[in-house]
């Protein structure tokens, strides 16, 4: 479970680190002080995607689309899904269901650095 308070602290002293960009010398004893850059950005929000399939269609295909609507995905079921983070491709897993119905990602390799990030980036 994410810590929100840790978040909001991280953020906070995210915040205020790039506001002190005098850096004289007062400023940067109280960066020292107040900022543990390594300690806080691990705790900055990232959105996380599994991506198990795409298509392309005409916009007016998209249009039409609506409840009952099947979309026809490039793929099979038993293909790799893609993670990624903030729109950058980290690896490649495979979709686990769990007794309990609930749906988990098996992390198979890491991408390489040319894959393709969502969203056209």
């Amino acid at each position: 479970m994410i810590d929100s308070g840790r978040i909001d602290r991280g953020v906070k002293n995210f915040t205020e680190f790039n506001k002190n960009t005098d850096k004289t010398e007062k400023n940067k004893e109280a960066d020292e002080q107040d900022f543990d850059f390594a300690d806080n950005i691990k705790f900055l929000p990232v959105q996380v995607a599994v991506v198990v399939g795409y298509t392309y269609m005409p916009i007016s295909d998209l249009a039409n689309l609506g409840r009952g609507s099947f979309i026809q995905l490039i793929g099979k079921v038993d293909d790799p899904v893609t993670i990624y983070a903030n729109g950058i491709a980290l690896a490649k897993g495979e979709a686990v269901v769990d007794p309990d119905g609930s749906i988990k990602i098996l992390i198979t390799h890491m991408t390489d650095k040319d894959e393709p990030a969502l969203y056209g980036r």
